[in-house]
């Protein structure tokens, strides 16, 4: 049998933009994608499980890395020769990889998912089931047990017997959030595994922070649960041990804060809404960023008095980006993204610390002291129910969205069929909201497309499932799932449709802004949280507020009405195109306010620390 490869693959993405496989060249392709079964089979028979292993790694980790976005029928016959052989000699009672090589396909987990689901195995139930029935199957079993598996296997059985190993399959398996809560049987799956609470968890891994971050897209009433034993866990390491030679100055003219992110570019979402309020600190503070990560080239630090880089995985123990120090504040924006912010939002760095909407989650447990919000975003009597942090308010939501820099073509738009944009990132795509979207379209009366924007957040080749699973569950002809775009191009598709609707229970932030500047109204779905309120802020603000629903049935309703009524849905796009967003997201009062918080945490810190009231501290 000759090599199973996919230089025919590469060959037509040359001349067919729809099979292209994103940042990878052509000659790259075909050497990390080939393979000869009869070697596979040599290996095996020889005992050589070393070199079968690190085959099969080789290929897995070219799909890790790159994400295809359409497949034509030679990739799909590979994919389905190697899922065949993969699975096949990954379930001989023979075959053990070694402890390396077993952490890597535990680590592979989610990658083993997508590419067993783009298969025609869909899932791996069949195999679990012949594990089950072997001796020395443990490791093997966690590598390709995930949240798509109908079959369950007890999670006490498996931390009993090798809590290591459990330990970083249990992390790995949630980063399937990524694209895993959209069918529901996977959406359930992910629920009974975070509050799963027999888990003897020990140590952390480096799929930690898919758990911290993942928990809320997952199940957002619960996710405490998890994020409260991860704080736990992250403080018992022996890193989280040292202490911080901390030494503010008191006496000084221009206090210090240090700022703690791994998001401080521009494009990314965190800076566009925080960008403003460091750049008013800076004409107070002398502030420094301590980028968490891989160091980026790209980096905005135009506000900082110095730039200094903190990498977990380098040395957790070295502390020398931010230690010694004379900060009064240590201020994290995005708490969660990367695991450095959650393992540091676990450790006193400065007398004062402090959170805000980066990623608008509680650490439910950190060490962080106050969490600056809005006024009109939080529900005030939610908050010891919504923070463990001390909640401050000031006026308006606490986050600045910036402004487009897009040039508006004004594409032709007809009502022939009409187009609903969903710009909703990948994981904050769930099963509960689609069957909304199953309800309005029983009762339209006229051809719907829903057209979603998942971004690149579908990484490790989740983009096909992802399309797969809405698909099947809104209907074909109702979807459209757009490739990751460039800015360009996402806003033109935007424009190009009538109206959008916002995501639930995480709803958009930038992505309502893009949709009003684009000139299409919004519905939104406002719940008890920021992330499900933000939206119906703005659009109160904009003197839109009919669109913001307060419940599912007002939100299919609404969505029913923009569709049906051709005069209501000009109406609404008419009020969107002459809103004043500009003056909606650049209100400078605001800015100051958040300075005006961080003047009265720092003076006023001892004072609150006695205070054992959670009620929210208000900031005109």
């Amino acid at each position: 049998m000759a090599d199973t490869s996919v230089a025919e693959v590469s060959e037509n993405n040359v001349k067919n933009e729809q099979n292209i496989i994103e940042n990878n060249e052509i000659d790259k392709t075909k050497e990390a994608l080939s393979f000869n079964p009869k070697v596979l089979q040599r290996q095996f028979l020889d005992e050589d499980y070393d070199s079968l292993s690190e085959t099969f790694i080789h290929i897995l980790m070219h799909f890790r890395n790159n994400t295809y976005q359409r497949i034509d029928k030679n990739m799909q016959y590979f994919i389905n020769s190697f899922a065949k052989n993969f699975l096949y000699f990954f379930t001989q009672e023979e075959y053990i990889p070694n402890d390396v090589h077993m952490g890597k396909f535990i680590d592979l987990n989610p990658v083993i998912s997508n590419i067993i689901y783009i298969s025609s195995f869909r899932t791996t139930d069949s195999h679990l089931e012949i594990l089950l029935s072997q001796k020395k199957n443990f490791a093997k079993l966690l590598a390709i047990y995930s949240p798509r598996n109908k079959t369950r296997i007890n999670r006490k059985v498996l931390f009993d017997t090798e809590p290591n190993f459990a330990t970083q399959w249990y992390f790995c398996f949630l980063e399937n959030y990524k694209t895993g809560c959209v069918a529901e049987n996977s959406l359930v799956h992910l629920r009974e595994h975070i509050t799963y609470a027999g888990a003897n968890l020990i140590g952390i891994n480096g799929f930690i922070h898919h758990a911290f971050f993942g928990c809320t897209y997952i199940d957002h009433e619960r996710d405490y649960l998890l994020k409260d034993r991860i704080n736990k866990l992250v403080r018992q390491w022996e890193p989280a041990k040292q202490i911080v030679d901390n030494k503010p100055k008191a006496r000084a003219k221009r206090k210090k804060i240090g700022v703690f992110s791994s998001m401080w570019f521009r494009r990314q979402s965190v800076y566009r809404s925080q960008h403003p309020f460091i750049e008013k600190l800076a004409q107070s503070y002398d502030l420094t960023l301590i980028h968490l990560g891989p160091e980026r080239k790209d980096l905005d630090d135009e506000v900082f008095k110095d730039v200094k880089n903190y990498q977990i995985t380098k040395n957790p123990a070295d502390f020398s980006a931010f230690s010694p120090n004379e900060f009064d504040v240590a201020y994290f924006p995005d708490i969660g993204m990367n695991i450095e912010s959650i393992f540091l939002s676990n450790i006193r760095i400065a007398p004062v610390q402090i959170c805000n909407y980066g990623h608008p989650v509680s650490t439910y447990g950190g060490l962080i002291d106050y969490w600056i919000g809005g006024q009109d975003g939080e529900l005030a009597d939610h908050a010891a129910e919504n923070y463990t942090e001390r909640l401050v308010l000031i006026p308006g939501v606490a986050a600045i969205p910036t402004y487009p820099t897009y040039e508006l073509q004004s594409p032709a738009v007809q009502d022939d069929i009409i187009i609903i944009n969903c710009p909703w990132t990948g994981q904050k795509i769930n099963y509960d909201h689609l069957s909304c979207l199953k309800d309005v379209l029983e009762k339209v009366e006229k051809p719907v497309l829903f057209r979603f924007f998942p971004g690149g957040s579908v990484h490790g080749n989740g983009f096909i499932p992802l399309e797969r699973d809405i698909k099947d569950i809104v209907g074909e002809k109702h979807v459209e799932v757009m490739r990751d775009l460039d800015y360009e191009s996402y806003m033109f598709a935007m424009e190009s449709g009538h109206f959008a609707i916002d995501s639930y229970p995480f709803g958009g932030f930038n992505s309502v802004i893009d949709s009003l500047y684009c000139g299409k109204p919004l519905i939104s779905l406002e719940g008890s949280h920021f992330y499900n309120r933000a939206c119906s802020y703005l659009l109160k603000e904009m003197g839109m507020g009919e669109l913001a629903a307060r419940s599912t049935e007002e939100y299919v309703d609404l969505i029913v009405k923009m569709t049906n009524d051709d005069n209501y849905r000009r109406r609404q796009m008419k009020k969107a195109r002459v809103a004043n967003v500009h003056k909606t997201i650049a209100d400078q009062k605001k800015v100051e306010s958040f300075v005006r918080a961080v003047d009265y945490l720092i003076e006023n810190h001892e004072t609150l620390k006695k205070d054992v009231s959670r009620e929210p501290i208000y900031i005109d």
